[in-house]
């Protein structure tokens, strides 16, 4: 920090008398960014487990869901209750919850299908596409301007995804196909979750922040119960490790990576939280490797890089304005 320049001695004398105090704000301020950035790659570290997690339970995907957002809500609801925060409950707010929940459902669903079929770490890369659906609603909705490092990561992300799935697409199995369209139709989903999210937080603090993720992850439960009994699947849980798996799900998934991530996004430089959110999709293929024995080639890790590049460019081309709005 840069202290303002005076002549002689009354620079002299400015200094004695508040250099001291500029050190210590500097360092208070350093602290703050130090821990937000350590809040931030905590939470994306934390939210990578939730790929596997899904990945070896023996509860049906949707069902899953179901019981991850039941959780993660009721420790979301205490928290509220405990701080004595009110629940938004006025027409606009309640239907922005709505609509945040049922795309939130239905990308919940899909990605869960996705994870059992092509595995945490790709289905983590393809949902984390959503900032390009993201960007085409900026474009067409809201008249954002198309920057250079938007018109460049579109087709190097296509030019990645084709050299992930290009050879498993066209030697592959049905059911992998089937993923990689899951997964895709659940970044959509999730792009539409956070358009809807980013209208009900807007101007909302940390209080009324959680208030609105509950009442989100409420309504949410909701649907995916309903989605549940259409689709048949079954609300048992097998077993007490199956139980403890679920609860885990919507503590980390819905209540702790979210607490870290939210609070800690504001604070980081936006370029810098980008690259840190970046970590949990190479994370959760990295446990991809190493908990499932998922076979990687050459070509396909360097499509992951490709493709995990190009996020990051779709990512940076947002406002920090956007991007505090989000939170």
């Amino acid at each position: 920090m840069e202290s303002p320049t005076f002549p002689g001695a009354t620079s002299a004398l400015y200094l004695w008398c508040f250099g001291p105090r500029l050190s210590a704000d500097y360092q208070m301020i350093s602290s703050h960014t130090n821990r937000s950035f350590l809040a931030l790659a905590a939470g994306a570290a934390i939210v990578s487990f939730t790929g596997p997690i899904v990945r070896v339970l023996v509860v049906a995907p949707t069902v899953t869901a179901f019981y991850r957002m039941i959780f993660g809500g009721a420790i979301l609801l205490a928290i509220v209750l405990f701080a004595r925060e009110r629940l938004r409950l006025d027409r606009a707010s309640v239907w922005l919850a709505g609509a945040a929940a049922l795309s939130f459902a239905f990308d919940m669903t899909m990605w869960n299908r996705c994870i059992r079929l092509v595995g945490p770490g790709l289905a983590t890369i393809l949902v984390g596409c959503q900032v390009f659906p993201m960007a085409a609603v900026g474009l067409v909705f809201y008249k954002e301007k198309l920057t250079w490092r938007l018109a460049v990561s579109v087709p190097l992300a296509i030019v990645g995804l084709a050299m992930i799935v290009g050879v498993d697409w066209r030697l592959g199995s049905a059911g992998f196909r089937t993923g990689v369209l899951f997964g895709l139709g659940s970044a959509c989903c999730y792009a539409g979750y956070l358009v809807a999210l980013r209208k009900l937080q807007h101007g909302a603090g940390l209080g009324g922040r959680v208030s609105n993720m509950a009442t989100v992850s409420v309504c949410c439960a909701a649907f995916l119960g309903v989605i549940a009994l259409v689709q048949r699947e079954s609300f048992a849980i097998p077993d007490a490790p199956s139980l403890g798996l679920l609860v885990s799900l919507g503590v980390i998934g819905q209540v702790l990576a979210w607490v870290l991530m939210s609070g800690a996004l504001p604070r980081v430089r936006h370029s810098l939280a980008s690259l840190l959110l970046l970590l949990q999709p190479v994370l959760a293929s990295i446990w991809d490797v190493l908990f499932f024995k998922h076979p990687v080639t050459v070509l396909q890790a360097t499509g992951a890089v490709v493709t995990l590049g190009a996020i990051y460019l779709g990512t940076t081309a947002e406002t920090t304005e956007d991007m505090k709005s989000l939170t």
